[in-house]
């Protein structure tokens, strides 16, 4: 099935737009699962014997972090910078949360805003896409820089055509210096990240979805980026918004109930520290469901406010 059809089911299944970032920060682990580990926040790189110990310590938290998540949440994304901090052990890692959480039925996305050509541009595909489920690090979607123009795309024709694969092109980020890149005036009068939106756009046509019309192409917004958020959607009315920077980033949670559809699709709010690592109680598993239940409940009521 098309990539962006599944994921709107989803999302109507669940009742929630809700990726959670499940991304190691291990200096935010709880001292229970370290100690458990034998390990601290300081001897993480010590040896290749910690850093295993470290990877098992992320491999026992996500297993409960999915567990908890899976009724309330429609995805994960896995930030690979931080898996692949811990090596070879670490990739392992990567690739069996990965598997753990297509077993949850969650959508898999991989965050590593990959971006060049040619048979480097294969690479990637192989590494996280393939026809039958057997790519090493095999997901549904991934994040993209397209900086190196329609080569970095192209690439996935296939996979997003016949495969039910998806991709998250880089268009207006959610960090602070964005803004000396993204927002540069063209001669046109328009600013660098919306000429890039009208470029996803295009790219996007010939995979949209049969059931709802979104593209499996969608693009990564920051709830951070304000009014740009809303000229995105104007060039991009037909694909999903990976949207980052809630929680400790600052960003806007209110802007997702006018970039949304009336039915409450083509948004995806992504929630990391805020959902895994806030007001941890006793009981780990609890605290997870419960800050992301309470995450859905909130966005939920901004859709309901919208209609």
């Amino acid at each position: 099935m098309n990539f962006a059809d599944r994921l709107s089911k989803k999302i109507i299944e669940v009742n929630s737009r809700i990726v959670v970032g499940l991304d190691p920060h291990l200096d935010m682990f709880p001292e229970s699962i370290l100690r458990e580990h034998d390990i601290t926040k300081n001897s993480i790189y010590e040896s290749g014997e910690t850093v295993q110990r470290a990877a098992d310590a992320v491999a026992h938290f996500m297993r409960i972090a999915i567990d908890a998540i899976y009724e309330y949440a429609c995805a994960v994304k896995l930030q690979s910078a931080l898996y692949e901090a811990l090596g070879i052990p670490g990739m392992e890692v990567m690739a069996n949360t990965l598997q753990l959480a297509s077993k949850y039925d969650l959508i898999t996305i991989v965050d590593g805003k990959r971006g060049d050509i040619g048979s480097s541009m294969k690479g990637y595909l192989n590494a996280y896409f393939s026809s039958d489920g057997s790519a090493p690090f095999e997901a549904d979607a991934i994040t993209i820089n397209p900086y190196m123009g329609y080569d970095v795309v192209s690439i996935f024709n296939e996979a997003l055509i016949e495969w039910g694969k998806g991709l998250f092109v880089l268009v207006r980020t959610s960090n602070p210096e964005a803004s000396n890149i993204q927002n540069v005036k063209l001669s046109n009068g328009s600013e660098l990240f919306e000429h890039m939106a009208g470029l996803v756009e295009e790219w996007g046509r010939d995979y949209r979805g049969e059931i709802f019309g979104y593209s499996s192409m969608g693009a990564v917004v920051g709830l951070t980026a304000g009014e740009d958020a809303f000229k995105v959607r104007e060039h991009l009315g037909n694909s999903y918004l990976l949207m980052p920077g809630f929680g400790p980033q600052g960003g806007e949670l209110s802007i997702i109930r006018d970039l949304c559809s009336e039915s409450g699709l083509g948004v995806l709010l992504v929630s990391s520290r805020a959902i895994l690592f806030s007001d941890i109680g006793k009981d780990l598993k609890d605290s997870i469901k419960n800050n992301t239940k309470d995450l859905q409940i909130i966005s939920n009521n901004l859709m309901i406010k919208n209609n």
